[in-house]
């Protein structure tokens, strides 16, 4: 009963504050314009990171056995970041660093590294497992980023990342605490709630993650997934220390597989075409299925990506459960360019195009 009441608690009170908030993100200019990028109608407010920032910070402050401020301060700093580049587009490179600064002072702090990469073990404390900790953050930061191109699909992505996580609970005899999993429902209730407003249901109430939103998201489900391979003791204090058994290495890849589907291919099309990686276009993969090239509804490019998601979770949990780690990490990379090139050519011809 518990559960269910966190289920509504949450999701009406993400409503109350948005309906609340909106009007003010609007007045301070907290908007996004339609451009040659960006195809939306009106000014729509940039006001959903900041939301879900505080409705998570409240969420963990409730449940959580043992509250720090390391995450709260770290995700704070990121969507404020994130709030200073949706007012006025700040140089990647000055992004990165700034981003690349909160990270490295978040994992120093709590001490929470990746030590297991599924094939093999990195030495802890070890700068190299330290550094390459930062990179796989810096990654699911930017990548969720990368996806928040049209209506709900970062949201879906968090959402199918969620689910899958709870169900690897069970799969991989994980063992998360009552509270882990309440924690986890709850945040899945409030980016269902933004959902809501997002897709445009609620006549009026439309808005946005905002780069802000995308940061976080991808910050707090990467220390979640890093949390559930490696069983830091500092999530333990999170999540409850009853941990039974992590999840797989390569997991993380394939809970997370829509957002590095398109950031590894996107970035590599840029830096293979001599630009950075962070350059924008509209060439990643829910602009080419939604766009001329293969001719998708933006809503039915959505439903296509979400099976996306449910396809690589499930090919991930039978490659890694009955072939290894190794088969699993080497199956993702193959999965990758399938998934960026086939995909399009496959709705194309069920078009006729």
């Amino acid at each position: 009963m518990l559960t269910i009441y966190l289920i509504v608690l949450a999701a009406f009170a993400f409503i109350a504050l948005t309906l609340a908030i909106r009007p003010c993100g609007v007045r301070l200019g907290l908007v996004d314009m339609p451009n040659a990028r960006k195809q939306h109608k009106g000014e729509v407010p940039l006001i959903g990171g900041p939301i879900l920032c505080l409705m998570v910070v409240l969420i963990i402050w409730f449940l959580s056995p043992s509250f720090t401020w390391g995450y709260v301060l770290a995700s704070l700093a990121l969507v404020g970041l994130g709030i200073a580049d949706d007012f006025n587009d700040l140089p990647a490179n000055l992004k990165l660093f700034i981003q690349a600064a909160i990270v490295s002072a978040f994992l120093y702090s709590s001490d929470g590294v990746i030590t297991d990469i599924g094939i093999a073990k990195l030495e802890d404390p070890n700068l190299l497992a330290f550094g390459f900790t930062v990179f796989c953050v810096m990654v699911a930061i930017n990548a969720f980023n990368f996806i928040d191109g049209i209506d709900g699909l970062a949201a879906s992505a968090s959402l199918m990342a969620l689910v899958h996580l709870i169900i690897a609970d069970t799969l991989f005899g994980i063992g998360l605490s009552p509270a882990g999993k309440q924690m986890l429902i709850a945040v899945f209730s409030c980016i269902f709630a933004f959902m809501i407003f997002n897709m445009g249901l609620i006549k009026g109430g439309k808005i946005f993650l905002g780069d802000s939103g995308s940061t976080f998201l991808g910050f707090s489900l990467s220390l979640i997934v890093i949390h559930l391979t490696q069983n830091s003791a500092y999530f333990a204090a999170h999540f409850g220390n009853d941990i039974q058994s992590t999840l797989p290495a390569p997991m993380a890849l394939w809970v997370l597989a829509m957002p590095f589907i398109d950031f590894l291919t996107v970035s590599l099309r840029r830096i293979m075409s001599g630009h950075s990686p962070m350059r924008a276009d509209r060439k990643h993969l829910h602009h080419i299925l939604s766009g001329k090239r293969a001719g998708l509804s933006k809503r039915n490019t959505l439903v296509c990506l979400v099976a996306v998601m449910l396809l690589s979770f499930w090919l991930g949990t039978f490659l890694t459960l009955q072939l290894g780690n190794l088969v699993s990490i080497v199956g993702f990379f193959v999965f990758v360019p399938t998934v960026y090139f086939g995909l399009p050519a496959l709705v194309r011809q069920w078009q006729g195009k």
